[in-house]
C-alpha cells in the first residue's frame, strides 16, 4: 500500500512510514484513528450519526445514497456526520459521535456526541416497515460497516467483540 502502520498495544505506541503526500495522510489518519478507537472499545463506522434533543441515533450503512437519504430527513443541525461516524463508550454508555473526516457532502462532521438510543441498519431491500433484528445479525452488519480494521487476528477479534457488544446492548432495527 501507500503506507505502513504498526501499533503496539502493550506500549501504547506505534509507527507510520509513508510518502510525503497529503492524499496518503488523508487515507492513513482515519485508519490510525480507527485502530485507536478499537483499543478503547469503539470504532469508526460507515453511516449517519444524528442527535435530536440529546438522544443519539446511528444509521449504519455503506451506501452513500442511503446515507444521504437519511441525512436529508433531519435538520442539518442535528446531523453529526454522514459518512464516517464514531461509536465509543463513555462512562459505560455507548455514544455516537461526529468525526473530523470528510463526509458524503465533502465536509467534516460536527464535534458532538450523544448517547445512542437505537441502531438502524440501512438497506432494507424493499421492506417498507421498520423491524427489529436479532443482535447476532446486527453485529454482522455493524462489522460490515466498520471503516477500517487491521490484518491482525487479535485486532479483528476485538473489533468483532465490540460489534457484538454494541448490538447486544442496543435495540437494532432494519430500515
Amino acid at each position: 500500500g501507500d503506507f505502513r502502520a504498526e501499533w503496539k498495544p502493550s506500549e501504547n505506541r506505534g509507527t507510520v512510514s509513508m510518502a510525503a503526500d497529503a492524499g496518503i495522510f488523508d487515507a492513513w489518519l482515519p485508519a490510525w484513528f480507527s485502530m485507536l478507537m478499537v483499543e478503547r472499545g469503539g470504532g469508526l463506522f460507515s453511516g449517519v450519526g444524528v442527535a435530536v434533543g440529546g438522544r443519539g441515533f446511528f444509521y449504519a450503512g455503506s451506501s452513500a445514497e442511503d446515507r444521504k437519504a437519511v441525512a436529508e430527513k433531519f435538520a442539518a443541525s442535528d446531523v453529526m456526520a454522514a459518512g464516517v461516524v464514531a461509536l465509543c463508550r463513555k462512562a459505560g454508555t455507548i455514544m455516537v459521535c461526529g468525526t473530523p473526516f470528510g463526509d458524503d457532502g465533502g465536509a467534516g462532521g460536527k464535534n458532538l456526541c450523544a448517547p445512542i438510543e437505537k441502531i438502524s441498519l440501512l438497506g432494507g431491500a424493499g421492506v417498507n416497515e421498520n423491524r427489529r433484528i436479532k443482535s447476532s445479525a446486527a453485529a454482522t452488519e455493524l462489522w460490515d460497516s466498520i471503516i477500517y480494521t487491521s490484518r491482525s487476528f487479535d485486532m479483528q477479534n476485538r473489533t468483532m467483540a465490540i460489534c457484538d457488544s454494541i448490538a447486544a446492548e442496543l435495540p437494532c432495527e432494519r430500515v
